[in-house]
This record gives C-alpha cells, sequence and structure tokens, in this order.
C-alpha cells in the first residue's frame, strides 16, 4: 500500500512539474514560479541583501554570505547591469549541499544586459524547505554564439 502511494505521489509531481513548464500563463496559478518570479526582479534590481535573505537555510549553512553573494557581483561585471527578463522554461534537478543533496526546479529567464541584449539566461532555483520556497542558486549563462 505505501509503495503504491509513493508511486501516486511521484506521478502527481510529475504531472504537476509538467504543468509548470507549459507556458508564461501558469505564473498567476503556480506559486513557485511566483516566487522564482520574484527572485528573478530582485536579482535584476541588484538587490543583494533581499537576494541573500531568500537563500535557503540549508545552503546558507554550507556557505558564507560572501561566498553566495559575490556571483551577482561577477554576473554584473562580467555581462552589465541585468535590464529586461522574460520567462522561457522550467526544468527540475537536485543539487548538491554540503553532504546532502537538495530538490529544485530551475526557472529560465531569457535576461536583457547593459553589453547583451540578447544570448544571456538567467536561472533561478527554487526549493523547498519547512513549508516555504527558498532559493537554492541562480546563475547566468550564454549559448555561444549569441552576443
Amino acid at each position: 500500500m505505501r509503495r503504491q502511494f509513493l508511486r501516486l505521489a511521484h506521478q502527481l509531481c510529475a504531472l504537476s512539474f509538467f504543468t509548470v513548464s507549459l507556458g508564461a500563463h501558469a505564473a498567476a496559478e503556480d506559486p513557485v514560479r511566483s516566487f522564482a518570479d520574484a527572485m528573478a526582479q530582485q536579482i535584476v534590481d541588484a538587490r543583494d541583501a533581499v537576494v541573500y535573505e531568500a537563500i535557503s537555510p540549508k545552503v546558507r549553512q554550507a556557505y558564507t554570505r560572501e561566498q553566495l553573494i559575490a556571483p551577482l557581483k561577477l554576473i554584473r561585471e562580467t555581462n552589465g547591469a541585468l535590464q529586461a527578463y522574460e520567462y522561457k522554461r522550467t526544468s527540475q534537478g537536485k543539487r548538491g549541499v554540503g553532504e546532502e543533496w537538495i530538490r529544485q526546479v530551475r526557472f529560465t529567464y531569457a535576461v536583457q544586459t547593459a553589453r547583451y541584449p540578447k544570448g544571456r539566461y538567467l536561472n533561478v532555483d527554487v526549493t523547498q524547505e519547512n513549508g516555504r520556497y527558498w532559493l537554492a542558486g541562480y546563475s547566468v549563462e550564454h549559448l555561444l554564439g549569441t552576443y
């Protein structure tokens, strides 16, 4: 019975993650996406203190404040100020934190920067801990051949 329940729970989770990735209209109905959108806005607005406070307690235990905030500064130095973003896709996975793995959902946004009007993507990783959504990580990447 427990095994059947777990199998059903996994199917429902898979279905809900699939539903989240269907498009932009899902944001209003999805609290995880709404949280990710809010975090993307904080990152674009360079509100580093707010971003740090939203980081998962497990992640904050594993890294110093400087280690968690330094990538924001590097992102801006490399790409220029982030100016605008647009939701593109959702995926799920795991992240190693200290000696454990945490589940996360990654929201990817096309992002315009002061130096690059296209070709850059902001990743906002969200996890759930103690019944609340938290930022598990963030990054900006670019596709080779796009400027």
